[in-house]
């Protein structure tokens, strides 16, 4: 998985020919884009106890949690999810070496799932752990009564650079599936997610090949047989793969033939704005009235005929920050000069979650009622932060039920540290499950 949507790679499209969105061409205009400036916001500051409670302004809404907008989203009829959502956390050990963070120090409540990464895969299609503590850390989350433990393989940057050659011949593809599985067996894990990013599109290591859906849907068949193989008599290692949230070079038939080989699969519908950019914007709407949103890329999937009912949406734990913006519209769709320091020295933009609960000192919060996402905006420091909080968490847990889909992956558990947004998604999950 990883933290970066590249907006500017490509658009999303549907089966149909739909173009959804795309990147802005206004070149950091701010008169060129529609005008997306929200009236009567809703200023919110921490209680004296850290929890966060809302001040009214003007005509804004006096509970926070009524900004989530019910019936939202194409009718889908009855939801044809069977069975427990998941919730899934997951985990870059690389990511907590950076950033020195302990697996002691994460929380995981909520989850039922870690997808744990980066096993690497060579050349020659063999999969190892990234580092010699990997597997004991992997093991040490293994526990009676906790999330179940998938290792990832892959990634983005480097980690993806020699999937388009394993996946292209049954050589190389048996030797990933027969070593990934090893792994899996090796530390008592409970499945294997693959994350290729990105076929055909490459990454910073490269372009991908034309091929490489058809020998992707190829090396997750070989992988579902290396599984099922190593499983112990009467056990089952689960497979996923991690998805794009742009379809342009998708073959529809070859993401319903990737779906229904994996026990699930999730997709990257998150980062469709960052500080990469220069013009401030949502990172992960879930509507829009133009441009990406989790609404219109759960439309592309459904739109190629793949079983949605395995797909889990991804969501961001954290948000991206935006330095000398403008007050203009309270800092939304502005020019800034860059990104704003983050969290960690080493990551200028990135901001935990942690530092953004309870809201810190000079920012407010505002909520984009037809997007569901909020966003913050100081205007002493003239700083710019599109996030992911409880009450947009708690909206896309609602579409996830209302579309009939697996569950959601928060993405990663690092800038997370206190577990406060999967447990909503959790709650929303429960409240529906007591219902059916």
């Amino acid at each position: 998985m990883k933290s970066a949507f590249f907006c500017g790679a490509a658009s999303a499209v549907l089966a149909s020919g739909l173009v959804l969105g795309g990147c802005s061409s206004d070149n950091g205009d701010p008169d060129a884009s529609e005008d997306t400036s929200v009236d009567a916001p809703t200023e919110v500051t921490p209680d004296t106890d850290g929890d966060v409670s809302p001040e009214v302004v003007e005509d804004a809404v006096e509970d926070p949690t009524e900004d989530v907008a019910p019936d939202r989203g194409p009718d889908v009829g009855p939801p044809p999810f069977v069975g427990p959502r998941r919730i899934t956390g997951g985990i870059d050990l690389r990511a907590l070496e950076r950033r020195g963070v302990e697996l002691a120090d994460l929380d995981f409540s909520g989850t039922t799932h870690l997808s744990v990464g980066f096993a690497t895969v060579a050349a020659d299609g063999t999969c190892a752990f990234g580092s010699d503590g990997d597997a004991d850390a992997i093991r040490s989350l293994i526990v009676d009564g906790g999330p179940a433990v998938a290792i990832s393989v892959g990634g983005f940057g480097m980690g993806s650079e020699h999937f388009s050659a394993v996946a292209s011949t049954d050589e190389t593809r048996e030797r990933f599936a027969s070593t990934c599985a090893a792994l899996v067996a090796s530390v008592g894990a409970g499945g294997l997610d693959v994350s290729w990013e990105t076929p055909v599109l490459g990454g910073i290591y490269g372009p991908g090949g034309d091929d490489d859906w058809p020998n992707y849907v190829e090396l997750l068949r070989a992988t579902r047989a290396g599984l099922d193989d190593a499983a112990p008599e009467g056990e089952h290692y689960e497979l996923s793969f991690f998805g794009p949230g742009d379809l342009l070079v998708v073959p529809p038939e070859s993401l319903r033939e990737a779906v229904d080989i994996v026990d699930s699969a999730a997709t990257l519908s998150f980062d469709f704005a960052g500080t990469w950019q220069l013009t401030t914007g949502f990172a992960s709407s879930l509507f829009a009235p133009f441009g990406y949103s989790v609404d219109l890329v759960v439309s592309a999937w459904r739109e190629t005929g793949a079983d949605v009912s395995k797909l889990s949406i991804g969501v961001p734990l954290y948000g991206w920050a935006w330095a000398d913006v403008s007050s203009r519209d309270d800092g939304l769709e502005q020019v800034a000069s860059g990104p704003a320091p983050g969290t960690f020295e080493a990551e200028p933009g990135l901001w935990a979650y942690d530092d953004l609960e309870p809201i810190p000192t000079g920012f407010e919060r505002f909520f984009d009622d037809e997007r569901q996402v909020p966003w913050l905006y100081s205007n002493t420091q003239q700083i710019f932060v599109s996030y992911e909080d409880r009450v947009s968490m708690q909206a896309k847990a609602d579409f996830v039920v209302a579309q009939g889909l697996r569950g959601v992956v928060g993405w990663d558990m690092s800038l997370d540290r206190g577990g406060a947004l999967l447990p909503v998604a959790a709650t929303v999950f429960e409240a529906a499950a007591s219902e059916d």
